[in-house]
């Protein structure tokens, strides 16, 4: 246009041609006009918007079908959920009702498949506290390995330490056990989240003990 002596005027659009791209134009082409007269074009803006839905509480596969038909693309993040089944969509970044332009990525926290998870452990041969933990999880174990020290190996019944878990939350004791000889031994609680803590109390037999506590979410 300058070089025909015209002066540009731009304004644009949302379109389907890509952005940038005149779309239109006003004289049309092939009209006469004088010289240092304006044109009005029209460049296109690329596609408009998409209102984005809410996520959270679909599955993952729902999730990403439903950005995909609206020309987003899904980033996944596997996070931990305890209470909530693998796979399904916890939070979505940004959130529902957020207009965004076709090929934003959308951030989807997607809740992981359960897994035990070490919180603390701890031990000794006396007595012995554990530090508080928080259980997220419905349930939890305690895995725990105890073996006896001098002569009680060669007595036929030996008094061993014993393990008390008490609940914070609540301020009640939660349940007690014998700590068994062996390792590998396994303890579960079914008594949900909260806040707890394991104290080891020894038995008349030296013993040497050691405990790990994991929660399952």
């Amino acid at each position: 246009m300058r070089a025909l002596d015209l002066r540009p005027r731009f304004a644009d659009r949302y379109s389907s041609a890509p952005q940038g791209t005149a779309i239109s134009q006003a004289p049309r082409a092939r009209t006469r006009t004088t010289a240092g007269a304006t044109v009005s074009v029209v460049l296109s803006a690329g596609p408009p918007p998409v209102k984005l839905p809410r996520l959270v509480g679909q599955s993952s596969a729902a999730a990403q079908s439903a950005l995909q038909r609206l020309g987003l693309r899904a980033g996944i993040t596997r996070v931990p959920a305890p209470g909530t089944a693998a796979g399904i969509v916890t939070r979505q970044t940004p959130s529902a009702g957020a207009e965004l332009f076709p090929r934003a990525t959308v951030g989807l926290s997607v809740a992981e498949t359960p897994r035990w998870r070490t919180l603390t452990s701890l031990a000794g041969d006396g007595h012995g506290r554990s530090v508080p933990f928080r259980i997220l999880g419905a349930r939890w174990r305690v895995l725990y390995s105890m073996g006896y020290q001098g002569t009680c190996t060669f007595i036929f019944f030996c008094s061993g330490p014993s393990a008390q878990v008490a609940n914070l939350s609540s301020g009640s004791d939660t349940a007690g056990f014998d700590l068994n000889d062996g390792s590998g031994q396994a303890r579960v609680f079914e008594s949900g989240p909260g806040l707890y803590q394991i104290t080891v109390s020894p038995g008349d037999d030296t013993a040497r003990w050691s405990i790990e506590v994991q929660d399952y979410y």
